[in-house]
């Protein structure tokens, strides 16, 4: 158990290291997705652009973390 607690921090902090990677914009419809759980359709409208415009940043955006957490060797539960 105390090996799953060290890597659940290891992910935690790689995890951090990679959102900070993001810029603000990036960071920020990332949080409004998964974090307050908003459709891209509402986040659009908070920030006044097109739907199609949040789905391309949400799919950068998800890239650019993916490729952060490898490099950073984050482990998948």
């Amino acid at each position: 158990m105390p090996e799953e607690l060290v890597i659940r921090d290891d992910n935690h902090r790689e995890l951090f290291k990679a959102l900070a990677k993001l810029r603000d914009k990036e960071r920020n419809i990332i949080a409004m997705k998964y974090g307050a759980g908003l459709k891209n359709t509402e986040i659009a409208a908070l920030l006044g652009v097109s739907e199609s415009n949040i789905g391309v940043v949400v799919y950068r955006s998800l890239k650019k973390l993916h490729k952060a957490l490898e490099a950073g060797g984050f482990k998948y539960e």
